[in-house]
């Protein structure tokens, strides 16, 4: 009877002993299912949280650069990005091109800004607005969010940030479009190195830009889906797009591609707006920005319709 019960007893023990052990083993596979949906749905969130949307002529944000300033990226040196006096002051000293882009994330937009070159040469490589910019946040940018967790905790602190290494920040895909002091204006676009590659040849402005130090001018962007609308001084200005598979060639008086007032793009389907300028080789480079509105766009225009 003794062993018996001893027996009885033990398997009780064994039985009662085996329920945490499944219970918490089940617990720990829905915490990393969680996780996993959680690192799944979180580029998707975040980009959601800071989407600007509105109705057609909202204004979607707006800066006079005499406050806010952590909505901005700014940046000390050589190339520094400044807000101050009122104005973002962008300075150049070496290549390559440096932007300042705001805070929000937009679909549809309609930004203006003022431009105002200081110093520089009269033939220089170009300034104005960066639009549909997509960057890597800062902090932590490894290939999962759980990750970045593991990265933290002693033990396994090594081999997670080994099989999980840090991506580089900064920008992975953009448009421009941009003035140059001596009256020529074009678009540019990222390419597979992240580096500008030209849409169009510098058009002639005929006289619509501001030549020269000093003068202002103002810019203006539309974007509405995959089409792109470009002003100067409130003008609509034409285009030459080249055709399908050529080098931009010609000019929007005589265009050796397609002549348009409308650029089409759809590889970027939202971004950040900001304000660039382009340094290739044309360096001392100095250009203020100032009263930068964005606003949500007219709907969808008939052939030829301009806003």
């Amino acid at each position: 009877m003794r062993h018996s019960e001893y027996e009885d007893l033990s398997l009780t023990v064994t039985r009662t002993q085996g329920h945490p052990v499944r219970r918490g083993f089940l617990l720990l596979l829905v915490l990393i299912i969680v996780l996993v949906v959680l690192n799944l749905m979180y580029p998707l969130a975040a980009e959601w949280q800071g989407t600007l949307s509105g109705e057609v002529g909202d204004i979607l944000y707006a800066a006079g650069f005499d406050g806010f300033t952590d909505e901005w990226q700014q940046y000390d040196g050589r190339n520094s990005a400044q807000i101050s006096d009122g104005v973002l002051r962008i300075s150049v000293a070496t290549a390559p091109a440096i932007y300042s882009a705001a805070a929000p994330i937009v679909t549809d937009f309609d930004v203006s800004v003022t431009t105002r070159s200081i110093e520089g040469e009269l033939e220089n490589e170009g300034y104005g607005i960066i639009f549909r910019l997509q960057e890597q946040v800062e902090g932590c940018n490894r290939a999962f969010v759980l990750a970045c967790g593991l990265a933290e905790i002693p033990l396994i602190q090594i081999p997670a940030r080994y099989f999980f290494s840090q991506q580089n920040t900064g920008a992975t895909g953009y448009h421009v479009f941009l003035i140059s002091n001596d009256g020529y204006y074009s678009i540019w676009t990222s390419n597979a190195d992240n580096q500008l590659q030209a849409v169009t040849v510098w058009h002639n402005s005929n006289g619509l830009i501001n030549e020269g130090l000093g003068t202002e001018n103002r810019l203006r962007v539309v974007g509405r889906g995959d089409e792109f609308r470009f002003y100067i001084n409130g003008e609509a200005v034409e285009l030459c797009i080249p055709l399908a598979g050529e080098q931009p060639t010609g000019s929007a008086a005589a265009c050796m591609g397609e002549q348009s007032f409308v650029w089409r793009n759809d590889t970027l389907q939202s971004g950040q707006l900001g304000l660039v300028v382009n340094v290739q080789n044309v360096v001392g480079i100095v250009v203020e920005f100032d009263n930068f509105t964005v606003s949500s766009p007219k709907g969808e225009l008939a052939e030829g319709e301009q806003l």
